[in-house]
């Protein structure tokens, strides 16, 4: 099930030489998909490499893995397709990652002492399609990774413990069955939400609880608290239930003593306790690389 966690956003860009540049300097790794000549056919073949030698939109792919794709070519004889991220610092949502999605031509091939193919020398496009991409791998999600859990939605955020231990006892009283996790990730997730008209509107305020106890904790671990603003919904139906992608706005700060309730701002960050937890769970992540091949 695929999910876009962050915002989406489509930018043509004119002027895209600063972020090749960049991705140069940064040692960003680089996705192509080309149709050049390999052992006397054209073939479409995917390369992940490298920029250098970068001017202006000319630059050099070092070839770190090549892979011939099986299947009728697709794509025209030295033309690419091309993929790369970049992190950026943003003043109100903290670290950014923008992906950059374009098309170029393939200037030139070099191959090395076995005949495998070493460098590509590319012409990029000047206009490249930019993307909000995930800061964080995102896990497909299974029941049995909670002891506990649970998403509403709240009219307001709860001030005090006694208020949020009201609000989770009756919802644990509704008999809600598994978990709501669709998958997750530690800026966000999606969810299955019970289908009332308010949970369709799309306010940008954080209305959209998940609370969790993590099956592989402690007994007394304390548990995982978020508020969430809705950033859409999957097509995806289950009975008087709707799959909601959530972006984590606030995390609760289970350490705190006082009776008034602590929330952290995560949204530029996201949950750094959940990314270490999640950490066990790699192996089911899934890459949001988006370059469609």
């Amino acid at each position: 099930m695929r999910l876009a966690i962050d915002d989406i956003c489509c930018i043509w860009n004119a002027d895209n030489h600063e972020a090749f540049a960049t991705a140069q300097r940064h040692r960003a790794f680089v996705k192509v998909v080309c149709c050049i000549p390999w052992k006397g056919a054209p073939k479409d073949v995917l390369l992940y490499g490298r920029l250098r030698n970068v001017s202006g939109r000319e630059a050099t792919l070092v070839v770190l893995q090549a892979e011939v794709l099986s299947r009728s070519c697709k794509i025209y004889q030295y033309v690419c397709d091309f993929f790369f991220c970049l992190d950026k610092r943003d003043p109100q949502n903290g670290l950014e990652r923008l992906g950059y999605r374009g098309e170029g031509r393939v200037l030139g091939v070099t191959k090395n002492g076995q005949g495998e193919v070493s460098q590509v020398h590319l012409l990029l496009g000047s206009k490249c399609f930019v993307r909000r991409m995930r800061r964080d791998k995102r896990i497909e999600w299974s029941e049995h990774y909670c002891r506990v859990s649970g998403a509403l939605r709240v009219s307001r955020t709860p001030e005090y413990g006694c208020d949020l231990k009201n609000l989770l006892q009756t919802h644990r009283g509704t008999g809600a069955a598994g978990t709501p996790i669709v998958n997750i990730s530690a800026s966000g997730a999606c969810l299955w939400v019970p289908d009332e008209p308010e949970i369709k509107s799309i306010s940008g305020e954080p209305d959209i609880l998940l609370y969790m106890i993590a099956a592989a904790d402690a007994p007394n671990e304390l548990p995982y608290i978020f508020l969430g603003k809705k950033l859409g919904y999957l097509r995806e139906m289950q009975p008087n239930a709707l799959a909601v992608r959530v972006n984590f706005v606030y995390e609760l700060d289970c350490e705190n003593p006082s009776n008034r309730l602590t929330w952290n701002k995560i949204s530029g960050s996201g949950s750094s306790r959940l990314r270490t937890y999640l950490r066990r769970y790699e192996g089911e992540a899934k890459d949001d690389e988006w370059l469609y091949i």
